[in-house]
């Protein structure tokens, strides 16, 4: 009974990492916790990868488990759960307790396009180019680890876009929830303030905003005013795709349902 009180206490006081804005994997926190931490919640290693990576058995079938160890030391540098196939983005911020906004982001060397997020020192990792592959790996990192992955990246990663303007006619398809799919151009017109204008096959822009590599904007009364439209675009970080969702609710059938956008190109 006093060593499950124990473990128990252990388990949260590793989860206190959040409490300073850090985020934590099954209670463990990178920089914090320690090899015998990790064994206490996620038993023996599976297979040894190298002398500091280790693979651990996961609960979940689809779900692998790495955890990173400094080199001569027991303390965890990186914890990264990786998923056979990959996982919405709300899913993924929801489970390590980010904002819905990055703090930056890149294509790495592989074409796997990389969200960073400094409050939680998280990296998420897409399957292609674009959120459109969504999240295949999530890696909790060390502040360390973090700070230096960060440093090695352009100073304004969020974006190759972030400097340039994204105006123009940009060219896709769509899909969503009810089967429904498409094409449409959206013909955006930025201004220096950041607010965005224009339309999408006719549909006025309302309430555009720029926040970096991510634009948000809403339709309004559609459909005979029925529905309402509410748009988010993530731009690539080279400034020529862009990939979004969006959520429509419909007062006159008192629904709601949510779309994507899929690889607008300018």
């Amino acid at each position: 009974m006093g060593q499950r009180i124990s473990i128990i206490i252990l388990v949260v006081l590793l989860g206190c990492g959040a409490c300073f804005g850090q985020s934590s994997f099954m209670g463990l926190t990178p920089g914090k916790s320690t090899r015998a931490d990790v064994e206490i919640v996620l038993g023996q290693p599976v297979r040894e990868v190298s002398q500091t990576l280790s693979e651990y058995k996961s609960e979940k079938e689809s779900e692998q488990i790495f955890v990173q160890y400094r080199r001569d030391s027991s303390v965890v540098e990186r914890i990264e759960a990786v998923y056979a196939a990959p996982i919405a983005r709300s899913t993924a911020l929801s489970s390590a307790s980010l904002p819905s906004q990055a703090s930056a982001s890149q294509v790495n060397s592989r074409g796997r396009f990389e969200e960073y997020f400094t409050a939680g020192y998280v990296v998420l990792t897409y399957g292609s180019t674009d959120i459109s592959g969504g999240v295949s790996r999530v890696g909790y990192y060390s502040r360390e680890l973090f700070e230096s992955a960060v440093s090695k990246k352009p100073t304004d990663i969020a974006s190759a876009a972030s400097n340039n303007s994204l105006s123009g006619r940009w060219s896709g398809s769509w899909k969503n929830s009810r089967g429904e799919s498409g094409d449409t151009s959206v013909n955006i017109n930025e201004q220096d303030t950041g607010t965005i204008t224009g339309d999408e096959n006719g549909w006025v822009i309302e309430n555009g905003r720029r926040s970096r590599n991510v634009l948000t904007w809403e339709y309004r009364n559609q459909n005979n005013g029925c529905r309402d439209y509410s748009v988010r675009w993530e731009v690539s970080s080279d400034g020529k795709t862009a990939n979004g969702t969006y959520k429509v609710t419909d007062r006159c059938e008192k629904l709601t349902y949510t779309g994507t956008y899929l690889n607008y190109r300018r």
